[in-house]
């Protein structure tokens, strides 16, 4: 086999080795995917399904080895041009020309793989391990550009290039089926994780700082087993493999806390398990969802944690409060990532994206550079990861690297704050996503203050077939459903004390406070209130602050919502939080002007509401704000509320 890979050099003098270079790279990919398999038990479970039957994996590592199929041609050795006139000097005199037509090497290799092995093209099932391989740089190309180059029975090399492919499959056929007999034609059914899988595979070993190319000609199976120390080096750098958690559970990640109400609740984390958890805002839903998902993390039954919440603002403050969280359940160093802004990230990815935007590497890091080089998309590979709802649902649409999203949210606890505030469009993707979770044995979490009963049971059925239980309407609660075994609903022992507060109706010209209200806010914020007006528009939000500021000049006013450049946005929220949070200081008395991104998930305190009328469920989210903490001394004994 006279050929040379793209990422090869060659010097006048130098020795044509027998083995491909393609081959070795297909190797490394098996590679990485061997070692990260061994050491992590979510994927390996996820790429088993519910068979678990260990010889399922042949099928993936197989895979993951003919995933540059397309690259043992002549269309794909000619983009080297001086290389190949060295080795071909006397093949074809318009090279250059025909080798500059496109030629995409995942699409022709899955063209190529089924014409070699008699299968019809137009048949997914026939090869449909092959067709996510092949697509692991998502790429559809339309027209069978693979004729237009020199992949004809006229030339010269055609001979060459069907032994070389054949010497390829039986290599790989020895590696990873043991020379068992393997009918590619009726293959067990392809995980949903599988490309995902395949893709990050693909970009930790194109990388030549964790591989370094070989120059020296070794049989498969033995550079096979001594690239085994590079893929785990590499997976370890990137933070892909770690150590489990050192703490884990309700005391393990909370020691400060007194467990109360749904956080009392012992739970024994099961494989494959939706849970939903329902309590009043401030009842220490968060806490109880990372207790749960850290303890699955530690049985092995998902590698990481991803947070998704419905604004930037909420998941600012969520990273924020994970940050400590990371810390206790690994200490010896945590890679937590916001999936929006500025952020920590792992040293050997910020590594691998600079090399490959310097052009250092082939088309595999480049992909990887492209993906990673946006901190969004970082949160999928992350220990713990924080991120906006919309970047989960991502995955349920068909935008690039989709499936790299699926087999990142499936490795993780896939925690989802707020699930009642979305619409129907976004609940058909949630839908979606958790079905694609369910089928990777993944793992989901869902909290909620106000979710509808009928909500709630659409997702249970979506989860698991055997869901027509009649569902308890006690609250708080944390209903738990798995495919091995029914529905489980727990009750804390400890239920919250009823929380009053006073409504007051009041119309107003276009659902705006009156001057009569201005003043009644300002005089509560002069007696030590902490006053917030919840707008539902930016601009009625701006009104409102305006008319605050040219009547008052004594009390602070403050103006909040999502409308700001990112980096005023990020320092007011800061502010926002500080003043206004747990830990604000007492007795001083200011107003909050702000639009929906105060409703949920930030942990905000207030005295006193003024807000427009707004759907029930967020009227209850807009309530908890109120009183939310316990406090030594109030301003008044009981909340207050006026509704516009």
């Amino acid at each position: 086999m006279h050929y040379w890979g793209k990422t090869g050099t060659i010097n006048e003098g130098d020795k044509i080795f027998e083995w491909h270079p393609v081959i070795y790279h297909c190797l490394d990919c098996a590679a990485v995917a061997m070692a990260w398999i061994d050491n992590s038990p979510a994927i390996k479970r996820s790429l088993m399904g519910r068979e678990e039957n260990i010889e399922i994996l042949d099928w993936p590592l197989f895979f993951i080895y003919v995933h540059d199929y397309g690259k043992l041609t002549t269309p794909f050795q000619t983009m080297n041009i001086p290389l190949w006139r060295h080795l071909f000097p006397n093949t074809v005199e318009d090279i250059q020309q025909k080798s500059s037509m496109p030629y995409q090497h995942g699409t022709e290799g899955t063209k190529l793989f089924y014409k070699d092995n008699g299968a019809n093209f137009e048949d997914y099932e026939e090869c449909k391990w092959m067709d996510e391989a092949g697509d692991h740089h998502h790429r559809c190309y339309v027209g069978d550009v693979r004729t237009q180059c020199f992949a004809k029975k006229d030339s010269l090399l055609f001979e060459d290039e069907l032994i070389a492919r054949k010497e390829f499959l039986e290599i790989g056929i020895e590696l990873f089926f043991k020379k068992r007999r393997v009918n590619f034609f009726s293959a067990p059914p392809v995980p949903n994780v599988f490309k995902g899988f395949c893709s990050v595979c693909d970009w930790i070993a194109s990388d030549p700082e964790f591989f370094p190319f070989e120059t020296h000609k070794i049989e498969p199976s033995k550079y096979l087993k001594s690239r085994m120390s590079f893929a785990l080096s590499a997976l370890t750098k990137c933070g892909l493999v770690h150590e489990k958690p050192k703490t884990f559970g309700m005391k393990g990640v909370f020691p400060e806390y007194t467990a109360r109400g749904v956080q009392s609740i012992n739970i024994l984390p099961e494989k494959n398990g939706l849970y939903i958890i329902e309590a009043p805002t401030g009842s220490g839903k968060t806490e109880t969802a990372v207790s749960i998902a850290s303890t699955l993390v530690e049985q092995g039954y998902a590698d990481s944690i991803l947070f998704a919440l419905p604004t930037q603002a909420t998941a600012n403050s969520m990273f924020e409060r994970l940050e400590n969280v990371a810390e206790k359940m690994y200490p010896e160093g945590s890679n937590i990532v916001l999936a929006h802004g500025k952020s920590k990230f792992n040293d050997g990815f910020k590594s691998l994206c600079a090399r490959a935007a310097e052009g250092n590497g082939d088309e595999g890091l480049l992909q990887c550079s492209e993906w990673l080089a946006t901190s969004k998309k970082r949160a999928f590979l992350g220990q713990i990861g924080v991120c906006t709802i919309d970047q989960v649902l991502m995955g349920a649409l068909p935008v690039r690297h989709n499936f790299v999203r699926t087999f990142a949210t499936g490795r993780s606890v896939l925690i989802v704050d707020e699930v009642h505030a979305y619409d129907s469009y976004m609940n058909g993707l949630l839908d979606k996503v958790l079905m694609e979770q369910r089928k990777c044995n993944g793992n989901a979490i869902l909290l909620s203050a106000t979710l509808p009963v009928s909500r709630k049971m659409e997702i249970i059925k979506g989860w698991s077939e055997e869901s027509d239980n009649e569902l308890s309407l006690e609250y708080p609660l944390i209903t738990n459903i798995s495919p091995d075994h029914p529905l489980k609903e727990f009750i804390p022992d400890e239920t919250p004390e009823n929380k009053v507060v006073h409504i007051e109706m009041k119309i107003t010209k276009d659902i705006l406070p009156d001057d009569e209200l201005l003043q009644r806010a300002i005089k509560y914020a002069e007696r030590g209130f902490t006053v917030a007006v919840i707008c539902n528009i930016v601009s009625d939000a701006q009104e409102v602050w305006h008319r605050f500021k040219s009547i008052t000049e004594d009390v602070s006013v403050d103006l909040f919502h999502s409308r700001y450049t990112f980096s005023d946005r990020n320092s007011i929220e800061n502010d926002v939080i500080t003043k206004y949070g747990k830990g604000r200081q007492e007795g001083c008395g200011s107003i909050l002007v702000a639009t929906q991104v105060i409703e949920q998930s930030l942990d905000l305190d207030f005295d006193f509401m003024i807000t427009q009328v707004c759907p029930v469920e967020l009227l209850f989210q807009r309530l908890g704000r109120l009183f939310r903490h316990e406090r030594k001394t109030r301003p008044a004994a009981m909340p207050e509320c006026v509704m516009l």
